[in-house]
């Protein structure tokens, strides 16, 4: 675990002598950042590690000290069993130019598979495609088991140029990093989409359809990995749940299919469809829950261009 573990501060944090840094964790995820503690510490770093009670979904607050820890540091690294990626607690300690990279649910296998790759070559296709989409009104996604969905980008923010490099003061990604993403327009979003990759109840067996109006899900069909999706939306008792909140694209290599969403979205020549919060992304809807749902083998086109053919890029 040492060269990804280092790989991760020294790389892709750029971490300098007399930085400090903080690892926050919880009770599903501290053994394995117990291991960052220690490799860290016997580096000669300058790292504390706070531990809290894990969150229910995605989405949801950490705790008053450790929102307030995660503002006092230079570098946070977040090992948790729920991302935390999209909290009030997280854009304040970017805010405040920490920089911060998210790793809810990453495995020692994840670590080692993922973390250890040509970051100048994942760099320079995400800016490959970044450069296209920043011209691009309408983004649209097929596949062969009857995704068809149009969602416009023209005039959002998009997130994922830096490919694994967060060492500018106050930037923030995910770790294992691997993809390139927007919120699309509010109340856009057309379409179906069927979800064949993973969610967050993990890989999937049966295809979950999603139906798509006006930016929001109204229907998803499925087995029982859709009814369990169903509920978790449900009892946020939120409209917002349902929000069409990111269209990410992913670009890391080594990433495979394992049914956890932190790696499978990243695949390369996969595409991956949020539903939830995207205040971070430089959307509008701010609840408790992100969910990422990714599609395999997809076809997309940039308006008229075709980018990817059946998973494979055509650029």
């Amino acid at each position: 675990m040492d060269k990804p573990v280092n790989v991760i501060l020294d790389k892709c944090m750029g971490y300098k002598d007399g930085e400090t840094v903080l690892i926050v964790t919880d009770d599903g995820m501290h053994e394995l950042a117990d291991k960052f503690y220690h490799i860290y510490n016997k580096k000669g770093v300058e790292v504390s590690f706070i531990r809290m009670k894990t969150r229910k979904v995605n989405g949801e607050e950490p705790s008053t000290p450790v929102s307030s820890a995660m503002r006092s540091a230079d570098i946070a690294i977040l090992l948790t069993s729920r991302s935390i990626s999209h909290t009030k607690a997280r854009r304040r300690a970017s805010e405040n130019g920490v920089r911060i990279a998210s790793m809810p649910t990453a495995t020692k296998d994840m670590i080692q598979r993922t973390i250890d790759i040509d970051y100048d070559a994942m760099f320079k296709l995400n800016n490959q495609l970044a450069d296209l989409l920043e011209q691009t009104k309408i983004v649209r996604v097929t596949s062969k088991l009857g995704t068809d969905i149009i969602i416009p980008k023209v005039g959002v923010r998009l997130h994922g140029r830096t490919g694994g490099s967060f060492i500018k003061k106050g930037s923030f990604g995910n770790l294992p990093d691997g993809e390139i993403c927007f919120a699309p327009v509010q109340d856009k979003t057309q379409g179906v989409f069927y979800i064949d990759g993973s969610t967050r109840t993990g890989m999937i067996t049966e295809p979950i359809k999603v139906s798509v109006k006006d930016g929001y899900a109204v229907a998803i069909e499925g087995d029982e990995a859709a009814k369990q999706l169903k509920k978790v939306l449900d009892d946020t008792q939120d409209k917002g749940a349902y929000n069409i909140a990111e269209l990410g694209i992913g670009t890391n290599p080594n990433a495979i299919l394992t049914g956890n969403v932190l790696e499978d979205e990243k695949i390369y020549g996969t595409v991956h469809i949020a539903f939830g919060n995207n205040l971070s992304f430089g959307g509008k809807i701010d609840v408790p829950l992100h969910i990422d749902n990714v599609i395999l083998k997809p076809t997309m086109y940039f308006d008229d261009k075709l980018i990817m053919k059946d998973g494979v890029y055509k650029i």
